[in-house]
Parts: structure tokens; sequence; C-alpha cells
């Protein structure tokens, strides 16, 4: 029986307001929690709801994965057209095409050695990542995600990949920042009922992103549920638990991997 004949079996059985939350647990240690609200549902019900929601759970996650790797992909094939090139502004028309050809990014860049970022696909979404950590990694020959963060009531989260002059030796950096409407739209697309809802967060339990959009402050709430608490600890499974929001709910979770 799947998660909506289920939802269903409780709604008919038990007329309590039933209500699903499906969260992501996220960067660099993501996760997934599916979560249901349900008074009074039998032994039965209540370990078929939890096998469910484990399975609905990593089907997400496994969406999840599979998007970040098309976004490092996208980053590996930008890195391949600029191998050879000037690093220089000659590179905007491209990192322009590509903004707009994948949609799931703010800024597309490419960036010298030092961090000075010589071409760019949006000029008002532009940023400096001379002094981040994650892009010396990048500087030093190695592809790498960033960490989420939140700047100017968005987010930026980064996907990044060495360019190398035509011997070899790494010459720059291309790297584009994650749209927040894109990571939302992500979570829509994992359909668990009209109610559920999907819930990206950081290993601090901080909400990154939900189905329903982002917050005008990005990463202010704190998910202090037990299952948040566990899938971050590494565990998966399912509980009864609260939801970030302090809801009864069972809730099934697991981490997503290679993020």
């Amino acid at each position: 029986m799947n998660l909506r004949a289920l939802w269903g079996r409780l709604q008919r059985r038990y007329r309590d307001r039933l209500v699903l939350r499906l969260l992501a647990v996220s960067i660099p240690i993501t996760a997934v929690l599916v979560s249901v609200m349900a008074n009074r549902a039998s032994d039965t019900v209540h370990d078929s709801v939890q096998e469910e929601l484990l399975i609905a759970a990593s089907d997400t996650a496994h969406g999840v994965e599979r998007w970040m790797n098309e976004r490092r992909s996208d980053m590996d094939v930008v890195a391949s057209l600029l191998r050879g090139k000037p690093t220089d502004g000659s590179a905007t028309p491209l990192l322009t095409q590509v903004e707009k050809y994948y949609g799931a990014y703010d800024v597309v860049e490419l960036a010298d050695l030092g961090g000075r970022v010589v071409a760019a696909s949006n000029g008002e979404r532009t940023f400096d990542p001379a002094n981040e950590d994650w892009f010396r990694y990048a500087a030093s020959g190695q592809a790498v995600t960033s960490p989420v963060a939140a700047v100017d009531g968005r987010l930026r989260m980064v996907v990044a990949h060495p360019v190398a002059a035509a011997d070899g030796r790494t010459v720059g950096v291309v790297l584009a920042d994650i749209r927040d409407e894109s990571l939302a739209d992500l979570l829509t697309a994992a359909d668990y009922g009209d109610t559920a809802e999907v819930l990206l967060v950081d290993p601090e339990r901080r909400v990154i992103v939900t189905s329903l959009g982002t917050s005008a402050n990005p990463l202010s709430v704190r998910s202090e549920s037990d299952a948040a608490r566990r899938v971050v600890g590494g565990e998966r499974g399912a509980v009864d638990t609260e939801s970030y929001r302090g809801e009864p709910v069972l809730a099934g979770f697991t981490r997503i991997r290679g993020i």
C-alpha cells in the first residue's frame, strides 16, 4: 500500500485531521524526513505508515542526490568548454547561455585563481568568492559544493569546478550559485499530497528552503525534532516525534549521500 492509500485509510477510519510533511535535512549532511500527523491509529496502521514514510524519504533523498549530481555535471561541462580558453570576459556569452538554458542558477561566474571574477552571466548577482574556503579548494584543482549560507535575504549554495589550461594546469574556477526557487521546485516535485511540505535543513538543523518557497530570513528557523537530531547524527528510520513547528507526527528519515 502506498503513502497516499495509507493516508486515505487513516482519514476514512478515524476522521482526524491528518497533516503530511516531508523534510529534507541537508548540506553537507543531507537527509530526508517524512512525517504524518494522525491520532489514535492502530499499531498495524501506525507501523505501515512509518514503513511508507521511510520509503518516501528514501525516494526523495535519491531525487535530491540525482539533481545535485546534475548540477555538478553542469559545471564539469562548462569547465571542459572553457579548457584552454582565455580566463577573461570572453567567457561571458557562454556563462549567460548556461544560466538561461538550465534555469537552476542565480549567476554563473568565471574567476581567476585569486578569486577575481572575470566573467559572469548576471552582473546584478555577481559576488566575490575570493575569501571562501570552498573557492580555495576549487582553485587547488578539486570540484566542490559549498556549504549553504544566507546573504541579503537569499540563499547562497555554490557548485564550483576548476578550469584548466591546454596543458592541464588549473587557471581558474567556474562556479554557479543555485537559485532558491529551483531548490523549492525540486522539493515540490516530491508529491506526497496537497498538505505535504518538503524542507531542506543544514547540519545545525536550520531550515534552508521548503516546497512552499523560501523564508524572508533563510536559515533563521531551527528544527528541534527528534527525527532531525537523529538524521543529522547519521541515522535512518521512523519515529514518533514533533515537526519543526512542534506538531506531533510520525516521521521517516534518511540521509542524502554525496552532498
